[in-house]
């Protein structure tokens, strides 16, 4: 199959605290009623990001982001650079690819969820700005990293209530059936966890 590009590890300029505060909406926390087909980012060559205008990469990265959103941001950096055959994401290309964001951002057309453990802006979620939060769907072709966290919590939140005398763990097994998943791991069980608990605590906040 193609190969995947990989990120290596680093600083990513993050945009955090009262800055990050700015780029978040008010949609409201609406799941989208069953479960929609994936729609890919249909894949086009694309200009290297380290030889072409910041702008350009941000009009690129916006398409990504308007055919597949919600999306992590590993997954749309990733999607760009396989379409510009990259295949390592080292700290240059991650830098461009980053900066482009933070213009999207700025300029308000799209919104950054931190949803990932490490509050990374890698492990972000995008969307376009006024579209819904979360978008339960097929896998596609997204791996279980690729998968928004908020999505893996509304079907596990789906699956328990359909299945409410059972405990998490097969909730977790019927969510990762879903996706195509084949083994529940470690890491992805520690991961459901800490979305279990984070849909817990969502519940219990008053809507914005």
């Amino acid at each position: 199959g193609d190969r995947q590009p990989t990120m290596d590890r680093g600083s990513d300029e993050t945009p955090r605290g009262p800055v990050a505060k700015r780029f978040e909406d008010h949609a409201p926390r609406t799941v989208t009623p069953g479960v929609m087909p994936y729609r890919a980012w249909e894949a086009q060559p694309l200009p290297d990001p380290r030889k072409t205008g910041r702008t350009q990469v941000a009009r690129h990265i916006e398409r990504i982001i308007e055919a597949e959103g919600p999306v992590r941001v590993r997954r749309a950096f990733r999607l760009y650079a396989r379409a510009c055959d990259i295949y390592r994401i080292g700290r240059e290309v991650r830098s461009h690819l980053n900066k482009a964001l933070y213009d999207l951002l700025r300029d308000r057309k799209i919104v950054i969820e931190f949803e990932g453990s490490d509050r990374s802006q890698l492990s972000g979620t995008v969307r376009m700005n006024g579209t819904p939060k979360v978008v339960v769907r097929t896998a596609g072709d997204r791996d279980f990293w690729e998968i928004p966290p908020s999505e893996l919590g509304a079907m596990m939140k789906d699956k328990h209530q359909a299945m409410p005398s059972a405990g998490p763990e097969d909730a977790y097994r019927e969510v990762l059936a879903h996706y195509g998943v084949g083994r529940l791991t470690t890491n992805i069980r520690a991961e459901l966890d800490r979305i279990l608990r984070l849909v817990d605590t969502r519940e219990e906040e008053p809507d914005r």
